[in-house]
């Protein structure tokens, strides 16, 4: 299984794509996983995301790590349909502040948002 970890800031700050990764390296460890890959992008355009697409649908990834759900897309109501296209890809997706459970699909999304919102700027901070 090739895991990987997905870090967004709105700025230069490496400091927040390190506590980013460090987030996403604990919830791998407790998974008894390793990150291979780690795709970062800032502020504006996504290419790493892009990539990140590319990657799984050519099967070079098969979970992500993102530290929260608001670090996928620029509004949370997009993220559920980016998990969507990473799991049609045959990608599980799991966000730190979520704990382990797997966001597999837009059903379990009712109960995500309202929790992945506060623990998200936790860790921007």
């Amino acid at each position: 299984m090739s895991a990987a970890a997905y870090t967004y800031t709105a700025g230069p700050t490496p400091e927040a794509h390190d506590r980013q990764r460090s987030a996403c390296v604990a919830l791998a460890r407790a998974l008894h996983l390793d990150i291979a890959r780690t795709y970062s992008d800032q502020a504006g355009a996504r290419p790493e995301l892009a990539r990140l697409h590319s990657d799984a649908s050519a099967g070079r990834v098969s979970v992500v790590f993102v530290a929260s759900l608001d670090r996928l897309s620029c509004t949370l109501p997009a993220a559920p349909q980016i998990i969507a296209d990473l799991h049609d890809a045959g990608v599980n997706v799991y966000a730190a502040n979520y704990e382990t459970r797997q966001l597999a699909d837009v059903t379990t999304f009712a109960d995500t948002l309202p929790v992945a919102i506060p623990a998200s700027s936790r860790l921007r901070r």
